[in-house]
């Protein structure tokens, strides 16, 4: 609805997150989907990878999921679960995981459709976009790779972020090639 706001950041040796985690903070915004109302909530959670640059909420608030290195620089998606929706001091760590380096092991970024039963993620070290099918809903730890990507390559390369929109039929991506969004039809 517009009213919270959450930012990723990568680990460091400062305060009580290592260098193997990194955090996602909560924010408040008093004038729905406007920056400029923002203020920080004093939550924030840590998270199990370092260089964690993508993460997404389940539709309901009560999931969320974050990319990136493990402890072993593996890299891995890890699957959140919050017992208040939207509320980080209610976070815990599911024991959910996927490892996707077989397809890329940069991604930096992650969807998973409202039903919970599809997910994709971007790479930049292959500039693509990869599809997943979740044998059970929102939960990563069932997600197995249908064998389906997509090549941004003619567009863009180093691609780091992307969405879709809420019916699934257009595709947004940003990359650092071409400095450019774009929109593809599904």
């Amino acid at each position: 609805d517009g009213t919270k706001m959450y930012i990723v950041d990568t680990g460091s040796s400062s305060g009580n997150v290592s260098s193997a985690d990194g955090f996602i903070s909560q924010y408040s915004l008093s004038t729905a989907w406007d920056l400029s109302t923002a203020s920080y909530d004093s939550v924030s959670a840590t998270v199990a990878v370092a260089n964690n640059s993508g993460s997404t909420f389940s539709r309901d608030g009560t999931k969320f999921y974050v990319i990136g290195l493990n402890a072993s620089s593996q890299a891995r998606t890890l699957q959140y679960n919050l017992s208040t929706a939207w509320d980080l001091s209610t976070v815990s760590f599911s024991n959910n995981e996927f490892n996707h380096t077989s397809q890329d092991g940069s991604m930096v970024a992650i969807h998973i459709n409202p039903d919970g039963d599809k997910m994709w993620m971007v790479g930049y070290d292959n500039d693509k976009v990869y599809q997943y099918s979740l044998s059970t809903d929102f939960d990563v730890s069932t997600a197995s790779y249908d064998s389906v990507q997509f090549s941004l390559g003619s567009q863009t390369s180093v691609p780091y972020g992307f969405t879709f929109k809420d019916d699934g039929s257009q595709m947004y991506t940003i990359g650092l090639v071409n400095d450019g969004i774009f929109q593809y039809s599904t």
